[in-house]
């Protein structure tokens, strides 16, 4: 993405979370969500995408609990307007 400006102006955020909830955590659109190294984890909380051009990438998504985190997907991709608009320019890439 550097290469080609998309970050360029961008600002970065290190955001640390110690207790994980039963509610995902939402990303909304124009988005990116990147793990650096052996620090892009995410234990007990999935992730609900609901929105356009989000990136999630190297990021590990563990201990999710199946009986509350949609039977244990860790990533719920929905469209907007409750799901009647596709979504555009999701790109997953390098998660666990």
């Amino acid at each position: 993405m550097s290469n080609t400006g998309g970050c360029s102006g961008g600002t970065s955020v290190t955001v640390t979370y110690d207790k994980a909830a039963i509610t995902p955590m939402t990303v909304t659109s124009n988005k990116t969500l990147r793990g650096i190294g052996m620090s892009g984890v995410i234990m007990g909380k999935g992730l609900w995408l609901n929105g356009d051009n989000i990136i999630i990438q190297n990021v590990h998504i563990t201990e999710l609990n199946r009986h509350l985190v949609w039977g244990g997907d860790a990533i719920y991709i929905q469209g907007s307007n409750g799901g009647s608009t596709a979504m555009t320019k999701i790109w997953l890439d390098h998660i666990k």
